[in-house]
């Protein structure tokens, strides 16, 4: 038996732009986009209630699907870090990596020797409950699970060559809203001063061979950052599509009986 091979990083290592999305915290979401083609799905625990039992169960539906599954963690101690990869996700997203001892620190508890010293459970879903042989385990946990770590702040993106050269370090993940926020122009993602410490960010990862990527509104946003050379991108938004499903019947039931929002 071996561990589930990641189709995030084999489409990474193939050279293809990867397609993922914000869900709900729900195993039918993880479903749904597996039928529809995504690569994987995006599943928030540091704004959102989401634990152990939760993830399992989204991390099933991953492996029934084929794609996988990705959580930003909280960062609340160091079983963050490897805790959603023992239920079978298969990557973390490492919010606010302002520095190389936040990164390096990443790397230490999410991989096993030599790259770090992830704990042993040896008995999770991620070892098809210890009957992967220890040693291939051990290695494919390494190699099949990846390590995002977010760009923020202008500190991060004044260290991103040094975070991005941290061996263990897969892909260099922009939070455009909080670096939005970080260089005094809230919300305006494709502003001047924006771009441009994104740009510095993609250089940092062209540099040290690492990939990056981003969350993106619209397809235009996609093929603008794509240009740049993000590999890594969300597009879509299981609320945010939730929101603008309903505006649409909102509006539509609104001129049919003339009736306005109280």
């Amino acid at each position: 038996m071996k561990v589930r091979q990641s189709r995030v990083l084999s489409k990474l290592k193939a050279g293809g732009v990867v397609h993922l999305a914000s869900i709900l915290p729900e195993p039918w979401n993880v479903d749904l986009l597996g039928q529809l083609g995504f690569d994987g799905a995006w599943v928030d625990a540091e704004h959102n209630e989401l634990n152990d039992a939760n993830c399992s169960s989204l991390a099933m539906a991953g492996k029934a699907a084929d794609i996988d599954v990705m959580v930003r963690i909280r960062k609340q101690g160091y079983a963050d870090y490897f805790r959603f990869l023992e239920v079978g996700c298969t990557g973390i997203l490492v919010p606010h990596c302002d520095s190389v001892a936040d990164a390096e620190y990443a790397v230490e508890f999410a991989k096993f020797p030599p790259l770090g010293r992830r704990s042993l459970g040896g008995l999770g879903a991620d070892c098809r409950y210890g009957m992967v042989p220890l040693p291939d385990y051990l290695a494919e946990a390494n190699s099949q699970t990846f390590i995002a770590v977010q760009i923020e702040c202008l500190a991060a993106v004044e260290a991103a060559h040094e975070i991005a050269a941290v061996e263990g370090v897969d892909v260099l993940f922009v939070g455009p809203g909080d670096l939005s926020l970080s260089l005094g122009k809230p919300g305006q993602t494709r502003h001047p001063e924006v771009v441009a410490a994104i740009r510095q960010v993609a250089q940092a990862a062209r540099n040290n061979g690492k990939h990056w990527g981003l969350p993106v509104g619209s397809i235009a946003d996609a093929q603008f950052f794509y240009d740049l050379g993000a590999r890594f991108i969300i597009y879509g938004s299981a609320k945010g599509l939730l929101i603008k499903g309903f505006k649409q019947v909102r509006q539509e039931w609104e001129k049919a009986f003339h009736q306005s929002a109280i």
